[in-house]
C-alpha cells in the first residue's frame, strides 16, 4: 500500500498538480486513503457473503460518521486496525444475525447509548489531539450526527426494520466500547 501512495503521490508531483513541498501530506492521504477502501471493500464483502449487506450498509454509515468525530481506540499498525476491524464487524455482523433483541429493547438501548456518546468528550488520540476550537467543533457535529441517527431510528422503528434497529443498537455500542477502550488506552499510555 505504502508503494501506490508513493506512485500516486510521485505522479500528482510530477504533473504539477500539487507542489512537492506537499509530499508528505498527501502521500499520507493516499495511503490513509487506500487503508480505508481496503477495510471497507472487505467489510462490504463480508457482509455480501453473510447475506446482510443491508446490515453492512447500516452498520458502516453510523459507525463511520460517528467514529470520525467521536475518536476512541487507535491500534499501532494498520494491520492490527484493518484486523480488529474486520473482526469486530464481522462478530457485529453475527450478533446482529444470532441475537436479535426486542423492539423495545433496542430503542432504550439506542437512547441511553445516544446519551452517553452526547455527554462523552471526544476522545483524543495521542498522535491527534484536539485543541478547545476542534473539540467545541467535533462535539456539535457528533450532537448532529446523533439527532441524524435519531430520526433515522424513528423511521426504521415505524417500519419495523427490526434487523436494522439492531444494527443501529449494536452499532452504537460498538463505538461507545471504542470510546471506552481509547479513554483507557490513553489513561495508561499518556
Amino acid at each position: 500500500m505504502e508503494k501506490i501512495a508513493t506512485k500516486l503521490t510521485d505522479y500528482i508531483i510530477e504533473k504539477n498538480v500539487v507542489s512537492s513541498e506537499d509530499y508528505e501530506i498527501y502521500k499520507y492521504g493516499f495511503l490513509t486513503g487506500i487503508e480505508i477502501l481496503l477495510s471497507i471493500v472487505t467489510c462490504f464483502i463480508v457482509s455480501m457473503k453473510m447475506y446482510m449487506v443491508y446490515e453492512g450498509v447500516a452498520f458502516l454509515l453510523v459507525f463511520i460518521a460517528l467514529r470520525s468525530f467521536v475518536g476512541g481506540l487507535h491500534m499501532n499498525s494498520f494491520v492490527a486496525c484493518y484486523g480488529c476491524s474486520v473482526i469486530t464487524f464481522f462478530l457485529t455482523l453475527m450478533l446482529i444475525k444470532y441475537y436479535p433483541v426486542s423492539n423495545e429493547a433496542c430503542i432504550v438501548t439506542i437512547i441511553v447509548g445516544t446519551l452517553l456518546i452526547w455527554k462523552m468528550n471526544p476522545v483524543e488520540n495521542i498522535n491527534r489531539l484536539v485543541d478547545e476550537r476542534e473539540a467545541k467543533i467535533f462535539s456539535l457535529r457528533i450532537k448532529k450526527i446523533l439527532v441524524i441517527i435519531s430520526i433515522g431510528t424513528l423511521i426504521v422503528f415505524l417500519l419495523q426494520w427490526k434487523a436494522i434497529l439492531n444494527t443501529i443498537m449494536y452499532t452504537l455500542l460498538v463505538v461507545l466500547i471504542s470510546m471506552i477502550l481509547g479513554v483507557i488506552k490513553n489513561k495508561v499510555y499518556c
